[in-house]
Formats: structure tokens, sequence, C-alpha cells
């Protein structure tokens, strides 16, 4: 063979027993970092997620998203993707009121309660839908408030509420941005919101872009836990939604909004700010 192939057997011999480049042995660690990370989600992040989570580490800290991207092509990762399917969770009712886009797709804010946005999404379970509401601070990205229920009707709607304002007790004048359904034009949810003094904001008729960062939300909910996967009865949903709103979501997923830091720790430095003297 090496006579054939016009090589020697000495050169043979080093080229077995080379050991691999430091280039090569840089990639291959890259390439499993990146598998560990994406296994980590679950498939649900992209390479902007991918290359934040590994600059923490400081062999990593130069690491360019391209890099990332080009790597994750070479494995065959992709960030997995939901279908649009589901059932109309909007029902607008003409006798509720109707507020205009005091948001106007602003999403950025300096400080938290400052502003609040809401949705409302189906789940399934044992073949019967459950609707989960939540109300997201726009500043740190994290969800302040949350109800699971099995009814469209308002009641969990101002549930949610409720909690969202006993756990943050904002100031008069937080702006509370929603849909036009039902749920958010009713007499008791209107209600609550002048108890407190807050402004009701509501997206266009039709316009899901208005609210894209509570959409956004459960996009990614449902990549991560819920697609693909069955629930035996409600107790396991909830079990579930919890682990993903008040741990994951909250405590690990980075934000870009953020600047690749997570809701929690986000809110921490920014209090931390407000105590250091002049």
């Amino acid at each position: 063979m090496a006579r054939l192939l016009g090589v020697s057997l000495s050169g043979d011999y080093q080229w077995r027993q080379r050991q691999p480049s430091q280039r090569s042995q840089q990639k291959q660690a890259l390439q499993q970092a990146i598998a560990r990370v994406y296994a980590r989600f679950d498939g649900s992040a992209g390479s902007p997620l991918i290359t934040a989570e590994l600059r923490e580490q400081a062999e990593f800290a130069q690491l360019s998203r391209t890099r990332v991207a080009r790597e994750m092509q070479t494995l065959g990762l992709r960030c997995r993707l939901r279908m649009a399917k589901k059932p109309r969770t909007t029902q607008s009712d003409p006798t509720h009121r109707v507020v205009g886009n005091q948001l106007d797709r602003c999403f950025r804010t300096e400080a938290p309660n400052q502003v609040w946005v809401s949705d409302l999404t189906y789940l399934k379970v044992a073949g019967q839908w459950r609707y989960l509401v939540i109300f997201l601070d726009l500043f740190s990205r994290k969800v302040v408030g949350w109800d699971l229920s099995d009814s469209l009707e308002a009641s969990g709607t101002v549930r949610a509420l409720q909690r969202a304002l006993q756990s943050r007790r904002p100031a008069a004048g937080l702006l509370v941005h929603s849909d036009r359904g039902m749920q958010y034009g009713c007499q008791a949810f209107q209600a609550l919101l002048r108890r407190h003094a807050l402004v009701s904001s509501m997206s266009r008729k039709g316009d899901c872009w208005d609210n894209a960062v509570a959409e956004c939300f459960f996009s990614h909910l449902k990549a991560r836990v819920i697609e693909g996967r069955s629930f035996r009865d409600e107790r396991e949903l909830r079990r579930v939604v919890f682990e993903y709103i008040e741990i994951h979501y909250a405590r690990e997923r980075k934000h870009s909004s953020n600047g690749w830091k997570r809701p929690q720790q986000y809110e921490n430095e920014f209090a931390e700010k407000l105590c250091r003297p002049p």
C-alpha cells in the first residue's frame, strides 16, 4: 500500500501517531460546549443565546455569534421552532371597554414596574384546554403574576393581576398593556386597574406585534416544555409551568433586551445601584 501510494512507512507511522493540532482540539471543545448548552435548553436555544451562555466561561469570553452559528450548522443543530396552531383565545366583546394603544410598541423602560404586558394562551392536559395568563415586566422581562385556569372567563386574568400587585406593589401610573380580549375589557378587570390607579393600554385590532413581548414569552414556553409532551393531569401541568416561569425563565434564561442577563439578576443589579451611596 505504501509503495502504491508513494508514501514512506516512517511517514505513515508518524501521521498515525500524531496528536490532533491545538486548533483541532479547540474546535472540538467548542463543539462539545455548544452541544451541552443546546441540550440543556432542549433545542430551544439559537446561536445568540448559546453565545451568551458560553461567554461566561473564560475560554470562550471572546467567542462570536457567527462562529457559534457556523459550528451549529456543522453539528446539524437548529433552534426548534413552534408551529403556529392554536384555538382562538382573544374574544372581544363590543359591550366592554376598549382603550387606545398607550404603549405604541415602546418595549423598553428605565426601571421596574413602569410597564407590564399581559396575554393569554392555551395549554392542553388530558384532552382538555387550560388557559394561562401572565403579566410580564418590560424592564427585566420577568413574569410578575400568572394564573392557570380551565376557563376563558376574566376571573383568571383578575387573579393573575392581583398576585402581581401583591408581590410588586407598584406605584400609581403603571401602564398595563394587553390585547382587546374580553378578559381585559370587562368591568372586573378595569375596576381593579382603577382601584390601584393603573393605566390601561390595548393593542390595535388584530395586530399581534403590538404585544410582541408577551407573545414571544409564550412561544419560548411552548417550544421548551409544551410541544410534543402530554400531561397526565392539571397538577403535573401546573408544576411544569411553575418551574419554567419561576425558575428557568426568571433565574436561568438570558435575554438580549437585558444585555444577555437573567431577569432576576437584572433586577438585583438595578436595586444594588439604587442602594449605592452617591
